[in-house]
């Protein structure tokens, strides 16, 4: 509530439009229906943090202070809003903020597994980081290897269009997205 007092820095501003892209990217209709990625609080939050983690990875390659606040506005805002959805669900207070520490452990140690698959471009290294986590709630005999072949296929996709937008775009000095929409679509 009290947000509505103060002026939001240009970088918190930024975080949040780059969150908004993340969720848009991330719910996209093809990685729950053809990459059959858990429909559910869980696997829509892997999917967040496999985009979300991408864009603060770009972020920090470009290394200025105000790249490096804008990540951390994105992180901010993105855990400030997993802290509202688990409150909509239902979870108590005391049991919010157990939850959210053990979600960003849990992103920190994911991002790492996927940085470092991105950095080498090692599709397998990708496979396996994506079958852990983002597959992990599956049940055990069902074989998800192919569909996380599928999905490490668009995240590669993805890699390579963050890698081509403006760093004015991604600081908002200039309007532009970082997925194009006709290719999410694809």
């Amino acid at each position: 509530m009290f947000r509505l007092f103060y002026r939001r820095k240009p970088e918190e501003l930024q975080g949040h439009r780059l969150f908004e892209q993340c969720v848009a990217v991330s719910r996209a209709d093809e990685f729950y229906s053809e990459m059959n990625v858990p429909d559910s609080f869980d696997g829509r939050f892997e999917m967040l943090v496999v985009f979300s983690s991408m864009v603060m990875r770009r972020l920090n390659v470009i290394g200025s202070d105000a790249a490096k606040a804008t990540a951390q506005a994105l992180f901010d805002e993105m855990f400030a809003n997993m802290d509202l959805s688990l409150r909509e669900q239902g979870v108590g207070d005391l049991s919010v903020a157990k939850q959210i520490k053990r979600m960003i452990g849990g992103f920190y140690g994911r991002g790492e597994s996927y940085d470092e698959a991105l950095k080498a471009r090692n599709m397998d290294a990708m496979t396996e980081a994506l079958l852990r986590n983002v597959y992990g709630t599956v049940h055990p005999d069902v074989d998800c290897s192919g569909d996380a072949g599928k999905l490490v296929a668009r995240i590669f996709i993805f890699e390579d269009m963050i890698e081509h937008v403006s760093e004015a775009v991604l600081m908002g000095q200039e309007n532009g997205m970082l997925f194009e929409e006709q290719k999410v679509a694809a």
